[in-house]
């Protein structure tokens, strides 16, 4: 196998995840006979084992890409190893996330009348002509928030030093983020993805109200632990109404590319055709869905991941590369976007695995990588997502 430069650990290791269903009709080389030129984790650790780096200051806008995947990485490196380091260093981020919210800005910026009432966000003044809230912004950014509540409530192990940080987190997320939403579900003030002119999710581009409906799903599977104690006596109905509505109205704008038993879709309805990038939102949802039996079954997955082998890939296994878009028209043959939560599809076919992992050996200079290699760690240490 080839050496690649610039890896700061270069071990030799045979991996082997068991018991995974192939749902491909791809003849797929078993794990156990793959070598990885890498070892993952310890590539994660080398480069971003420092949680006080680059924290979020609420001047710089919304924090629901870049200041989020932190968090994201971190708990995907706690479920690859169960080291609780990783959940030590998640509480420094989420701290920050949550010390930055505010009802309205305070620096100087008028706001909409609405923004003050009483719940406090994430807003921004990146996408329009004043500061706005968003649902995908506060649904990325309290997803990332809620996988740490989910995973100390499933441990009792964890109670002793960690539960009270988790009550307080999943305190903070349903007293404001899940409210706002909650109250404004069936708000008709137009048809703009932001809160002020808020008429419905629908009106969204799909990766925008999946990314709320993961979060509606993650809250969902914390409200079934005994340990759960609402703000709201409504919102664990809501979690699985909203989430329920929203996988519905998803898969019935998928298409079925029936020459490759796989799905196409848009960027929204109507819309041009999803990018592989927002797609990775798509595909976390859809996968989280299915764990919990909402609308999509083993069928639906394994046609999303034959979308990955017939759609975005190049067919070289030495040399993978990706499509821009969910289409063979649409888009460039090579996109560099991240492919990070498209490799929790590798449970349906050990296929994805390997090329994702091939493909960012040839690509460690892409940024962002934070978490494309804390899931590279989960899928070399066998852990699938959303369990």
């Amino acid at each position: 196998m080839k050496h690649f430069t610039g890896i700061s650990t270069l071990l030799f290791l045979i991996v082997f995840l068991p018991g995974l269903a192939c749902g491909s009709e791809e003849s797929v080389t078993p794990q156990a006979e793959l070598e990885v030129a890498v070892n993952w984790y310890r590539e994660f650790e080398s480069k971003y084992n420092d949680p006080h780096t680059g924290l979020f200051d609420r001047a710089k806008g919304s924090p629901g890409w870049t200041y989020t995947y932190p968090v994201y990485s971190y708990m995907a490196m706690y479920r690859a190893k169960k080291d609780p380091k990783w959940l030590d260093h998640t509480i420094v981020r989420i701290d920050n996330l949550i010390d930055q919210m505010r009802e309205v800005p305070d620096w100087g910026i008028d706001s909409w009348t609405g923004y003050k009432d009483g719940t406090r966000g994430w807003g921004t003044v990146t996408y329009t002509d004043q500061y706005d809230e968003f649902m995908v912004h506060d649904g990325h950014t309290s997803g990332a928030i809620a996988q740490f509540v989910r995973a100390i409530y499933a441990d009792p192990d964890l109670h002793e030093k960690y539960k009270d940080k988790a009550d307080h987190y999943l305190n903070t997320l349903e007293k404001n983020i899940v409210t706002k939403w909650y109250v404004n579900k069936d708000a008709k003030r137009g048809k703009e993805l932001h809160l002020r002119e808020w008429g419905g999710w629908r009106n969204l581009p799909h990766n925008q109200y999946l990314a709320f409906g993961t979060l509606c799903l993650i809250l969902r599977q914390v409200s079934l632990s005994s340990y759960y104690v609402p703000t709201n006596p409504d919102f664990p109905r809501f979690y699985m109404k909203t989430a329920t509505e929203m996988a519905r109205f998803f898969k019935e704008e998928l298409r079925h590319l029936e020459s490759k038993d796989a799905y196409l879709w848009d960027y929204r309805p109507g819309g041009r055709r999803e990018d592989s990038g927002h797609g990775n939102l798509d595909i976390e949802f859809v996968i989280r869905a299915y764990r919990q039996g909402i609308v999509f079954d083993k069928t639906d997955m394994e046609r999303f991941a034959r979308t990955f082998i017939h759609v975005l890939w190049n067919k070289d296994e030495s040399k993978p590369e990706f499509r821009s878009h969910v289409d063979f028209e649409y888009g460039k043959e090579i996109g560099k976007y991240h492919l990070r939560r498209w490799m929790w599809l590798y449970e349906f076919n050990p296929q994805i695995g390997r090329l994702i992992s091939q493909y960012y050996l040839s690509h460690l200079d892409l940024k962002r990588m934070n978490e494309v290699l804390a899931n590279l760690a989960c899928w070399q240490a066998g852990v699938v997502a959303g369990k």
